[in-house]
């Protein structure tokens, strides 16, 4: 085989590989775009659920706390599961503090963790029905007062310009802005059982907004770097195309040189 066809052969499956992963950068931001509307209006929901629990006074002050870690079980989205782990060995625990991995693969990372031993494990939800049936779930899991027991969260925020993710440790829900009317929530009176359930409603919503963040930060950082391999890989064609033609007019000029001597004779 000579050097040009070996050549040829590599910029073939070069071509193949830029083409997965123009394919992979589309879907990833298709993706991206479809999580980030969904957690625009969960983020909403939540500022709703925040205003409502400071209204019937169902906020948690102090009291047991359970801590949900979010992660990742598709790939193609770098160290996601790694950093969401490193997060998690920084954080301190409490001796009873009941622990909640979402996601296999960030299971993975912590099995030889003591302090996750006995970490109740959960699927990453695929879609928004999924992200509320896991949410419930994890509430049914606990089996807490929501009034009287705090939520900690171990979330991939966002994503890093160069595609390496951040994550974050959600103590509590953002304060809304102070924009956002109260509306009719003069017309509720607080009594022990609207707190609870005002507690339980914001449980659920921060869940929501977490789990759909996660899954925002997810598509992005595969975006990011699917779009740096295809990136990669448009550079590496143009060498080896500059390359491929010279070996052509070389072998062409090889053959003329030649015919040139045979006709000499």
């Amino acid at each position: 085989m000579t050097s040009a066809r070996r050549m040829e052969l590599r910029l073939n499956a070069w071509r193949s590989f830029r083409g997965i992963a123009r394919a992979s950068r589309t879907l990833a931001a298709t993706q991206a775009l479809h999580w980030a509307e969904h957690q625009r209006r969960v983020e909403a929901h939540q500022a709703w659920c925040v205003r409502i629990a400071e209204h019937v006074g169902a906020s948690v002050i102090d009291g047991p706390r359970i801590t949900v870690a979010i992660g990742t079980d598709l790939g193609l989205c770098g160290p996601l599961n790694a950093r969401v782990a490193d997060t998690l060995r920084c954080e301190a625990f409490l001796p009873d503090e009941l622990r909640i991995v979402v996601g296999e693969r960030l299971a993975t990372e912590l099995r030889d963790d003591p302090s996750f031993e006995q970490a109740l494990g959960l699927s990453v939800p695929s879609s928004f029905e999924a992200v509320e049936s896991t949410a419930a779930e994890v509430g049914l899991l606990s089996g807490v007062d929501p009034t009287k027991t705090r939520l900690r969260i171990v979330v991939t925020s966002s994503v890093e310009p160069d595609g390496a993710p951040r994550t974050s440790v959600w103590n509590a829900a953002p304060r809304p802005e102070p924009a956002l009317p109260y509306r009719n929530l003069a017309a509720l009176t607080p009594q022990q059982g609207l707190r609870e359930e005002a507690a339980a409603l914001l449980w659920h919503a921060r869940l929501c907004c977490a789990l759909t963040r996660a899954a925002t930060s997810e598509a992005e950082a595969r975006w990011r770097a699917m779009s740096r391999a295809h990136d990669a890989a448009d550079r590496k064609i143009g060498e080896q195309e500059r390359e491929v033609r010279k070996l052509r007019q070389e072998s062409i000029t090889q053959e003329m040189l030649e015919v040139r001597q045979v006709r000499a004779r």
